[in-house]
């Protein structure tokens, strides 16, 4: 532990993040990321990161996304970092905003479609609605097969059932 961070104070932030708090969360997503206080731990990161970034944090998301996009404590996904900059910066984050503009610019066009098809598919499927669900999956059709993945990645996250009107079949031919 450094003299800025004792035991006893990062004992209260971890009981605080585990009981749920977004910002003891994303205070230990940001100890283990630099090693502050903690022996530095970019897997512990990314959990923590996660946990407040689902809970709605801006802050957290952007970390996220800079995590995902460099690779460090987790798989780099551009699309992923993409996804967490654009809930970051929705939210108004500036320093989400400038990563949107300044540090994609190297993604190709089709890596930014694809980027843009799975976070609309996934905010589709979070409301739920199978029809919007088809028509997307009817319109991406050479990206069809990597959307019916994401679709049911979330679907399963969801725990969401599909409507009895949602044709596969017609997808899948």
């Amino acid at each position: 532990m450094t003299a800025t961070t004792t035991t006893s104070e990062f004992k209260r932030r971890r009981a605080l993040a585990t009981s749920g708090d977004a910002v003891a969360q994303h205070n230990l997503g940001v100890m283990y990321q630099l090693g502050t206080g903690v022996e530095q731990n970019s897997q512990e990161a990314v959990k923590w990161h996660r946990l407040a970034a689902e809970e709605g944090l801006a802050d957290a998301q952007c970390n996220l996304a800079e995590l995902f996009r460099s690779g460090d404590g987790v798989e780099k996904d551009i699309s992923e970092s993409l996804r967490f900059y654009r809930l970051a910066a929705k939210q108004g984050l500036d320093r989400a905003k400038n990563y949107c503009l300044s540090r994609f610019d190297s993604i190709t066009a089709r890596e930014a479609s694809r980027a843009r098809e799975r976070s609309k598919l996934e905010e589709t499927v979070a409301l739920g609605s199978a029809s919007e669900v088809e028509a997307l999956l009817k319109a991406n059709w050479e990206t069809r097969t990597e959307l019916l993945k994401v679709f049911f990645s979330v679907a399963k996250r969801k725990e969401r059932m599909l409507a009895p009107s949602f044709n596969m079949k017609n997808l899948l031919l």
